[in-house]
């Protein structure tokens, strides 16, 4: 099968990360420079003779096992090292995934290397395409229900992480602690991770295709997104007396905005309650309705 991977038109990979050495917190298994990953999947755009028996199909390779962190420890079982990963993501072969720019970053951080001919991100294509959907529209679960028949394949793994304990304070799993859960639902996760993309993937061409906005994708967005993946890493110098006077005028800005809602309404309306603003649009000024969030409400 490593054949048709160093083969492959097109791969789709996705990391799954934990605590590298220099964490502070456990909420540093999503920093860019403190977090590594600990399994990485790659799925590929196979060759109409093989299309069939990869399209359901992913390589998942572990670096690590389950537990088997922080990285530092000596406990550590390293199954794969980076040797056997670094060619994959140095090739020329073309690469897709969801959040390129945060993947690209756990890739240089977790190899020393950023990956090489990054072309599609079916986070920034969605972004294009859906833009009035709300900011939590553009998740890969959420593209996983809506364009792919794996629907909500995180079950599972939330599942176990409720049933273990690892939740944040609203008593959602908490994905912090994935490193810790079962290799066999890790592993099935990771994979189906990489898949997804591959899958959205055909109808948002499309979407973007017949929205014109082809060459806005590919001559801007990723572009912009490629760059946006070295700028986040290392950040951008500001100058703070400025930041702070910009700060105050938005906070000027906002307090006026909040009075002028408050007159069109007759009443005050909190332009960060998404159920106020629904209820005021849709409602009261009888807009129409534009889109819908993933629990259905308008948006």
């Amino acid at each position: 099968r490593e054949q048709f991977l160093s083969r492959a038109p097109r791969i789709w990979d996705d990391w799954e990360t934990f605590p590298g050495p220099q964490s502070i917190t456990r909420n540093d298994c999503l920093h860019l420079t403190r977090a590594r990953g600990f399994c990485v999947s790659f799925a590929i755009d196979a060759a109409p003779e093989h299309a069939t028996e990869y399209d359901n199909f992913a390589w998942v390779v572990p670096r690590y096992l389950a537990g088997a962190v922080p990285a530092w420890s000596p406990k550590t079982l390293q199954v794969v090292d980076g040797d056997v990963l670094r060619p994959i993501f140095a090739s020329d072969i073309p690469k897709g995934g969801h959040n390129l720019p945060f993947d690209g970053n756990i890739t240089k951080s977790t190899l020393g290397e950023y990956p090489v001919n990054l072309q599609i991100c079916t986070q920034i294509a969605h972004h294009l395409v859906n833009n009035h959907l709300g900011p939590r529209a553009h998740g890969l679960k959420r593209l996983s229900v809506l364009y792919s028949n794996y629907g909500r394949y995180d079950d599972p793994l939330d599942a176990w992480l409720i049933a273990h304990g690892y939740t944040d304070d609203e008593g959602k799993p908490d994905g912090g602690y994935i490193w810790l859960a079962p290799d066999a639902l890790v592993h099935l996760y990771n994979g189906t991770d990489a898949c997804v993309p591959k899958h959205v993937w055909p109808q948002l061409e499309q979407k973007i295709r017949e929205a014109d906005l082809w060459e806005v994708f590919t001559g801007e967005r990723m572009p912009f997104a490629l760059e946006y993946m070295h700028m986040d890493r290392t950040g951008l110098r500001v100058d703070e007396a400025r930041l702070m006077r910009l700060s105050d005028d938005l906070d000027l800005s906002k307090s006026l905005i909040e009075t002028q809602l408050a007159a069109l309404a007759g009443h005050e309306l909190n332009p960060n309650s998404p159920k106020q603003v629904q209820k005021y649009l849709f409602e009261a000024r009888g807009l129409p309705i534009q889109g819908w969030t993933a629990p259905g409400q308008p948006a």
